[in-house]
């Protein structure tokens, strides 16, 4: 069965019948109330003689077949809809807003929401009768002239009631508004007209009803509100006020903006048009109000969410465009603020910060003072930016105004454009230079510098502008950075002062390309005291740049940049000038304060590089070396750990070139404090450097002062001070120790120190060998400490020489006119010779407290041999100790030290501990061990002794362990020579091997495993296994004794000349000591006494005797008797022939 809205439809009716039907067939209660109870307002609600319609009734019309026209007037008449006059239901709905309280007590209360909602129909019916007599020009009798403000209201109503259905609400004023069907003739009537008054009313009122939930509908409702803006937008220029219109005009283009897709193109383009009318009117009026630029600023909110449809239409855009211009060129009439005059004569750094905070450019553009053109702006820019690429258009527009403008006006117009143009994003280079050009640059930077308030806000506008271009366009900042500089040429570069603040909002924003350009090139050549003649720069312009610079410094995290800034600082070393000093210590600080960061950390080295060669040796520039030295200091826990920047950077070859410009005793603590700290962070780049930078600090002495402190720091650093390794770490220190100690009162313990260090260290006294001290020490053996450098010079020589020492001793020799020194020297040399022994290895390992080599696994099967050589120093001679150990499974076997001080061969074959005590270990002797293990027996040799010993071992594993120095109490001090394991039985095949090895420095034929000190490098030794292994003992490569040295045959001869000296007792002594030198030298060696025989050697000798008549004495006879007993017979031969049967030196000798 057909319901009633299935009947409307097929009928055709419109869809409000519907909600007629609804309201006239609903029932109503009433309280129960006397008669006299009732209040005017329930009699008023009982005049409409309301009966609800029964339902069967609308549905038997329905069923009768009706035009749309005829249901219409059929409906009318059932629900009496004419029967009531208009007034009568609009004074009924009025009493709504007016009389709510006599409302809200009616009797009706359950029900009167229903009875206004059939009253505005009644309204909406008897209003569209009316409305045709009103189009013709004839009186409205049925509804007064002062009571057309009441229609309004009424509308107003039906979205007052929260029993009516949205949607029902929407059908219902849908069909009231369709009542204006010419809104154009109601718009003709005058502003004062009631009926024209009553509509714009109704517009207001209906605006915010626009609901989005009720899209149909509200697209309806939208159309109605257009035609109203678009006629009242028409004839709005004629009224006399304007504030209705700005009233709607506001509120339906914000509300129109939240539903905007509701439109259509036909309509955003006639309220576009309309927008074009309404500003240029308002722009062009004599009384542009607050209220106006409201309104502009609105219309602007509404194009920028119209630029979807205006990108379709050319015709549009040229519109908008237009529009757009006029807007900016009719604002010349206001004020921006300024930015600050900065005093160039204030050079605090204070003053130089707050300029950099304060006096910059804003982001957002000019701060435009009046807030009504603010906001018109800031509509415009969010406009234009969604009219992308289209916007250009806008530039050609203005510049274009610009050329035909006249020189009186174009200031203005020119600032106007700059401020409105700098809020929209422009993107067009080519028509951004065009419009710069157009603009009066004589008048906006006026030269010489000149600051009035106009001219500021001029300058305001024009740097905003530049800077906001190139934020908003970073394609084009190289072209704008490129245009820039024409604006300060050389001969006016004080020009650039006006453009600081451009500068530093550059920075500010961190636009890494602009420290690049050519601006900051020129800055550079500018504030160098070496540029060209070109610049006519005047000091506070200098002064102004440089303070500049140093905020950006200071301002600036990003390493990029203030590298940039420093590229400018440094080259011209701007900030050791005396007069911008006070900006040196800042900038520095500030830079430590990022030194954690890799990239920046170089830059900073870098700054400090080439501050540093700079440097004079004056007070002034000695304040600024001394606080970077500090802050150097102060930071350095910051540094990355990243060794190959600080390589690169030569940073400790710097510092020590400028200490030995100042010799400051203080620059020199620092810088101990400096080295110390960064061995223990980069010790390989101390490594690398120190011996240099050692080397450098030698032309340091003396230093202006000299303490017990700094000597104690600089012997911390280069040796063990508390002789409990008794290792150097830096020869070169010490060399450098050497000489900064020299002919002072601290020289004598250094002295002792290194005595100490180097006879129970082969390591140390071999570091200092090699490092040349020993000829060092022959240079300065005429000081007031001689014997204790003579000393050292022994100590060392003992151990290590070479034929470069002999030959620096020949020298001195043959140079020195003072005796007792002859006298010593000779004596040393024949105490070397007679205290010489031979060392069986030609390089050793060191090992003091923490030194070890890495464990390693091999299979060592059954037998096997080991062979070495080892001596312990002072503290090696304390406690038990392990030299290495080799452990299979739970069988250990381990050559030991014990606490007596006895060599210690111990097996532990499954705790079954098998021990050999072997003779007494020395100290600083070589004792050498070969040891050959088989399956029931060990053979041992130690030094010339040789032990057999049985024992009992099960098969060996395939994988040994071998490790050096495992214990964790007791840590072996000594030296260790090339370690062999052979594969041998025979006990003598081993002990040859090993010998000839450990002198060749290579394998012998039957190693399988090898350890020599010759093959290690940066901490890794090869040939151990297929792979390298650590290790961090010291290394010894090279072994030679002076007795090794005056074997070569080129020494010798150059002994001989030595013995010409002079009568006298001193040079007897001198020559009972050279005597004595060649007698042991003869003696010992049978190369050494043939060719001594063969180059004349006796006969010399006795040319000396015999020209020297006190010089035999009996010592010497005495040598010349141990020769005769000790040499061969061809020289026995020589020495009868030329000293014994010689006539000439025997006679007149008393012997």
């Amino acid at each position: 069965m057909d319901t009633i809205k299935d009947l409307l439809e097929k009928s055709g009716g419109p869809d409000y019948i519907m909600v007629w039907i609804k309201y006239f067939t609903k029932p109503f209660t009433i309280k129960e109330a006397h008669a006299k109870s009732k209040s005017p307002f329930d009699n008023f609600i009982s005049s409409f003689n309301y009966t609800p319609t029964p339902l069967q009734n609308i549905a038997q019309l329905l069923k009768t077949p009706q035009t749309p026209t005829e249901l219409i007037n059929t409906f009318a008449n059932l629900f009496n809809l004419n029967e009531i006059p208009i007034l009568h239901h609009l004074f009924f709905l009025h009493s709504w807003f007016e009389s709510r309280i006599e409302v809200q007590r009616s009797n009706f209360i359950n029900n009167i929401e229903d009875f206004f909602v059939r009253s505005f129909i009644c309204v909406s019916y008897q209003f569209r009768n009316l409305l045709p007599a009103v189009y013709q020009g004839n009186t409205c009798t049925d509804l007064p002239e002062n009571c057309w403000g009441l229609i309004s209201e009424a509308a107003s109503i039906i979205f007052s009631f929260n029993s009516v259905e949205i949607q029902d609400a929407y059908i219902l004023i849908n069909y009231f508004f369709t009542s204006f069907q010419n809104l154009q003739i109601i718009f003709r009537l005058s502003s004062t007209n009631y009926i024209r008054n009553a509509i714009q009313k109704l517009g207001i009122i209906l605006v915010p009803y626009l609901n989005l939930e009720q899209t149909e509908f509200a697209k309806s409702l939208l159309a109605f509100l257009s035609n109203i803006f678009h006629e009242w937008t028409v004839v709005f220029k004629k009224d006399a006020d304007l504030n209705d219109y700005s009233l709607f005009t506001s509120a339906f283009l914000n509300t129109a903006i939240e539903v905007f897709f509701l439109f259509q193109e036909t309509q955003v383009s006639e309220i576009i048009t309309d927008l074009s009318s309404i500003i240029q009117y308002l722009l062009t009026s004599k009384d542009l109000n607050d209220s106006n630029f409201q309104l502009i600023t609105t219309c602007f909110r509404f194009l920028t969410h119209s630029t979807s449809f205006i990108n379709k239409s050319p015709i549009l855009i040229a519109v908008v465009n237009d529009l757009s211009l006029v807007a900016i060129t009719y604002f010349t009439d206001f004020h921006v603020k300024i930015l600050p005059q900065e005093d160039p004569s204030d050079m605090s750094l204070t003053t130089c910060l707050n300029n950099f905070a304060k006096n910059s450019l804003s982001k957002k553009g000019c701060l435009i003072l009046n807030q009504a053109i603010y906001l018109i702006f800031a509509e415009m820019r969010k406009y234009v930016t969604n009219l992308e690429d289209k916007s250009s258009v806008l530039v050609e527009l203005a510049t274009r105004n610009l050329q035909v403008t006249d020189e009186i006006s174009l200031p203005e117009k020119s600032f106007s454009l700059l401020i409105a143009l700098s809020y929209l994003k422009i993107t067009n280079f080519e028509y951004v230079a065009n419009l710069l050009k157009s603009i009066p640059f004589h008048i906006f930077f006026p030269y010489p510098l000149k600051y009035e308030e106009r001219i500021q806000e001029y300058q305001s506008a024009f740097l905003h502008f530049i800077f906001l271009f190139v934020q908003n366009n970073p394609k084009y900042q190289d072209l704008m950075f490129d245009f820039l500089p024409k604006m300060y040429p050389p001969e006016k570069f004080d020009l650039i002062v006006y453009f600081i603040p451009l500068f530093r909002s550059f920075v500010q924003v961190q636009n890494k390309r602009f420290l690049e350009t050519q601006t900051f090139i020129l800055i550079s050549e500018v504030i160098s005291p070496n540029r060209g003649r070109a610049y006519n720069v005047q000091e506070s312009t200098l002064d102004q740049l440089i303070q500049f610079l140093v905020a950006s410094c200071l301002f600036a995290n990003d390493h990029t940049l203030i590298e940039s800034i420093l590229d400018v600082l440094i080259p011209t070393s701007a900030l050791i000038h005396k007069r911008y000093y006070h900006f040196f210590k800042p900038v520095l600080k500030h830079e430590f304060d990022l030194v954690h960061n890799v990239q920046f950390f170089n830059a900073v080295l870098n700054y400090i590089s080439i501050i540093l060669t700079c440097i004079e040796n004056n007070s002034h520039m000695y304040e600024i070396v001394y606080f970077i030295f500090e802050s150097f200091l102060n930071g350095i826990t910051k540094f990355p750990v990243d060794k190959n920047i600080l390589i690169k950077s030569k940073i400790l070859t710097l510092f020590a070139q400028t200490i030995v410009t100042f010799k400051s005793n203080k620059l020199f603590y620092i810088f101990m404090q400096i080295i110390d700290y960064l061995d223990s962070i980069y010790p390989q780049f101390t490594l690398n450097n120190s011996p240099q930078v050692f080397e450098i600090l030698k032309n340091a002495h003396p230093l202006d002062s000299l303490d017990k402190e700094l000597i104690h720091l600089i012997e911390k650093y280069a040796y063990d001070t508390d002789f409990q390794t008794y290792k150097i770490y830096k020869p070169k220190a010490v060399n450098f120790l050497l000489k900064l100690v020299e002919d002072t009162e601290f020289e004598d313990d250094v002295m002792t120190s290194l005595c100490e260090l180097c006879s129970n260290n082969a390591s140390s006294a071999y570091k200092l060998f090699s490092n040349n001290l020993l000829s060092e020490l022959l240079e300065r053996l005429s000081n007031s400490i001689f014997f204790k450098a003579l000393t050292l010079f022994s100590i060392i020589a003992s151990q290590y020489f070479s034929p470069i020492v002999m030959r620096d001793i020949i020298k001195l020799l043959r140079t020195t006119e003072n005796e007792g020194l002859k006298i010593a020297v000779a004596n040393c040399l024949l105490d070397l010779v007679s205290r010489s022994q031979k060392c069986p290895v030609s390089s050793f390992f060191n090992f003091t407290e923490d030194d070890k080599i890495e464990s390693v696994q091999y299979n060592l099967p059954l037998p096997f041999s080991v062979a070495f050589c080892f001596r312990v120093n002072k503290k090696g001679l304390v406690s038990s100790r392990t030299i290495f150990s080799i452990q299979n499974g739970k069988k250990i076997l381990k050559f030991m030290i014990t606490e007596k001080n006895n060599i210690c061969l111990e097996i532990n074959n499954k705790n079954k501990i098998t021990q050999f005590i072997g003779e007494q270990v020395s100290k600083q002797k070589w004792h050498t061990i070969v040891f050959i293990l088989k399956q029931t027996s060990y053979e041992f040799v130690y030094d010339q002794s040789t032990y057999v010993k049985e024992i009992s071992l099960t098969k060996f594993d395939e994988n040994s362990v071998i490790s050096f120095d495992d214990s964790r109490e007791h840590k072996f001090h000594g030296d260790i020579g090339p370690i062999f394991f052979m594969k041998t039985e025979k006990l003598q095949t081993a002990v040859e091997q090993a010998h000839e090895s450990f002198i060749s420095k290579d394998f012998p034929i039957s190693c399988i495993l090898g350890y020599l000190p010759t093959n290690v490098s940066e901490g890794m030794m090869s040939g151990v296994l297929k792979n390298e292994i650590s290790i961090s003992a010291e290394i010894v490569p090279f072994v030679s004794s002076f007795v090794d040295v005056i074997k070569f045959d080129s020494i010798f001869p150059l002994t001989l000349p030595l013995m010409l000296i002079d009568n006298g007792k001193q040079g007897n002594l001198y020559l009972r000591s050279l005597f004595g030198l060649t007698v042991s030298m003869i003696t010992k060696d049978e190369k050494m006494e043939k060719f001594f025989r063969d180059s004349g050697g006796f006969r010399v000798f006795s040319s000396i005797l015999k020209h020297t008549p006190n010089a035999l004495t009996f010592d010497i006879v005495h040598d010349i008797m141990l020769i005769y007993k000790n040499v061969s017979a061809e020289s026995k031969h020589d020495l009868v022939k030329y000293m014994i049967l010689n006539y000439d030196v025997w006679m007149g000798k008393d012997i």
